[in-house]
């Protein structure tokens, strides 16, 4: 089988544990948010790794994504995990998504600042995006786009501007060649 194509003929065991307490952990804030559950009182992630954390905010997303987080939810979620303060752009980016379709308006200057800290496309785009399509935050993704275009790279700066609907003030960084 290692020269052919295909599983192999028995799968090697894989521990699952820590992907299980993440998705625990979502469940139970969902939980929180549907049923009326109390929140937990012990941050369960102080020992946890970023990919842990991730694990978590992802299953967050995959379960709220018909329905997004009350902001009280997201509230006490922040004020036991510390999320909006995470210097890890993989874990802010994630806990920002999930403020913004909350239509949590006291994520924005987070969003804002991470976004204007750091120019990598995979999380600038979809968060201009996200407020962009969010009642608080439309107004603030134009203008602080518009501000901070010549940070990000000629093919951010493109692609942000066609999703935002703008297209810059003098030349347009609309014009395709």
């Amino acid at each position: 089988w290692l020269y052919g194509q295909g599983m192999p003929p028995v799968l090697p065991p894989l521990d699952q544990s820590m992907a299980k307490a993440s998705k625990d952990l979502a469940s139970l804030w969902v939980a929180v948010d549907r049923e009326g559950e109390a929140p937990p009182t012990k941050n369960d992630m102080t020992s946890w790794s970023s990919p842990q954390i991730t694990c978590f905010l992802d299953a967050l997303h995959v379960a709220t994504e018909d329905k997004p987080l009350q902001i009280s939810t997201l509230q006490a979620m922040d004020n036991l995990y510390h999320l909006a303060e995470s210097q890890n752009s993989e874990i802010l980016f994630r806990y920002c998504q999930l403020a913004v379709a909350s239509e949590d308006s006291s994520i924005l200057p987070v969003a804002l600042r991470f976004i204007t800290s750091q120019g990598r496309m995979k999380f600038v785009r979809p968060l201009y995006r996200s407020l962009y399509k969010s009642r608080f935050g439309r107004k603030m993704a134009v203008e602080t786009f518009l501000k901070n275009k010549d940070f990000y790279h000629p093919i951010a700066t493109k692609m942000i501007a066609m999703d935002l609907k703008v297209s810059g003030s003098g030349p347009s960084i609309l014009t395709t060649n």
